[in-house]
């Protein structure tokens, strides 16, 4: 017993049981973490910077230099999924400016976790993603019938890459407010490009393509829009539902506030001159979807949020109960707060000498058990 306290005294508890966190992100974890691939983080560096510049370029001279551009091209094709585009302007410079830190952060960064986050979890996916936008950009102020099918195929293909980026980044390396930058500058664009592939420019390409727009004027275009009533319904308020699922399962706040901020941007697509400038308003199903999938991505934010803080709670009552009546803290009852690197370390080291004096005070009193019974018998 001597021994057992002196030991437990030459290694006090960093700190107390119910605020430890059994499961540490995979930057602590004893598990190996999976190998960079040095190669692989060169090729990052160098295409990654290169894309976004690419792209920049290529949105900016099909914007501006080219007539007709981007936004004409997009007066010109109206849907009832055509956003605001001061609002949609906006959202992309936002994007676009996190990627330009994404890339400064993976030419400095020289955090170990950092690095194997942006070689395994993004990879040359964002780059070839940054590369399909620009190539997409071509394609629709070519204007053809052709070049918009073909836009849609680069857009799924996209939207898939990044869809794949956004699974990897959560599964396996998960956002932390102990590395906000790998949160600013590598989740955030990330998801924002996604939200706004899947929820605007994929649907939109979509009417386009299959002529649901304005562009052939007249009563004809009139005949065409509505042709999109119902399947836009159905996408808006398909999208709203699988984003409100997302969001309320990972407490995606990213997700949230794009999926919203975009969803306003729709509801404000024609307050000026009407669809396509044609004075056609949006009936009032889609402006009922667009609201019901605000709500929907509203609730879901606010709900993860809830729902975190009462299971905490619960958590950490159960803890201080068991406590309470002298039993040992389980691990999975022990509530996540969050702690720096340093916590982490101090904790995995406290455990791993906590059980080697747990092994070593049996083995103590199992040689002793053993030494009496064989005096005892020696005795006799």
């Amino acid at each position: 017993m001597a021994t057992a306290t002196a030991t437990s005294n030459s290694h006090p508890r960093p700190f107390a049981d119910h605020i430890y966190q059994p499961v540490a992100s995979p930057e602590h974890t004893s598990e190996a973490p999976p190998t960079m691939n040095q190669g692989h983080m060169t090729k990052v560096q160098a295409l990654t910077p290169l894309s976004v510049l690419v792209t920049l370029a290529a949105l900016t001279v099909c914007a501006v230099a080219i007539s007709p551009g981007l936004g004409q091209v997009s007066q010109e094709h109206g849907t009832y999924l055509t956003p605001n585009a001061s609002l949609v302007l906006f959202f992309w410079a936002i994007m676009f400016l996190l990627q330009v830190g994404f890339a400064l952060l993976v030419v400095l960064s020289q955090k170990e976790f950092t690095k194997r986050t942006i070689v395994n979890g993004v990879g040359l996916r964002l780059a070839f993603s940054n590369l399909l936008l620009a190539a997409w950009a071509v394609t629709w102020v070519l204007n053809k019938h052709v070049s918009h099918l073909i836009g849609l195929v680069l857009l799924s293909l996209c939207g898939l890459l990044l869809l794949i980026t956004v699974l990897l980044l959560q599964i396996r390396y998960p956002p932390s407010l102990s590395r906000p930058l790998d949160w600013l500058f590598i989740h955030v664009p990330i998801k924002m490009f996604l939200v706004t592939i899947i929820q605007l420019d994929i649907p939109q390409q979509t009417f386009v393509a299959l002529g649901w727009d304005v562009s052939e004027g007249g009563k004809a275009a009139f005949e065409n829009l509505h042709k999109a009533l119902w399947p836009s319904f159905a996408v808006l308020c398909s999208m709203g539902a699988l984003s409100a699922i997302w969001i309320f399962a990972t407490m995606d706040v990213t997700w949230a506030a794009a999926g919203i901020y975009l969803h306003l941007a729709l509801l404000y697509g024609d307050s000026k001159r009407g669809i396509g400038g044609l004075g056609e308003r949006r009936p009032p199903e889609i402006t009922a979807a667009i609201v019901l999938a605000i709500g929907l991505q509203a609730v879901a934010i606010l709900g993860s949020i809830v729902q975190k803080s009462i299971s905490q709670t619960q958590q950490q009552e159960q803890e201080d109960r068991l406590l309470e009546e002298g039993e040992p803290a389980s691990e999975e009852g022990r509530i996540a707060l969050g702690r720096d690197p340093q916590e982490e370390e101090a904790a995995a080291r406290y455990e791993q000498e906590h059980d080697a004096d747990a092994s070593h005070d049996e083995n103590g009193h199992g040689d002793h058990r053993v030494t009496r019974k064989l005096g005892s018998s020696s005795g006799h």
